[in-house]
């Protein structure tokens, strides 16, 4: 005979309740905010030096 569970399992509580904050939503928003500007300079940066590379290349030949 095998035994056939019928009721869910539910995790245990925690000891601190995990919450979110207005600041911490701030935070995170600022966060992402200065990680997305950072991702869009690097990404020109890229741009443009392959660019300015193609440039040197075609001037000097």
């Amino acid at each position: 005979m095998s035994a056939t569970l019928t009721h869910s399992v539910k995790p245990g509580r925690r000891d601190t309740p995990r919450r979110i904050t207005p600041a911490l939503m701030e935070f995170y928003r600022t966060r992402a905010h200065e990680l997305r500007a950072e991702y869009y300079r690097d990404m020109w940066r890229a741009v443009w030096t392959r660019l300015t590379r193609i440039g040197r290349r075609r001037s000097i030949a």
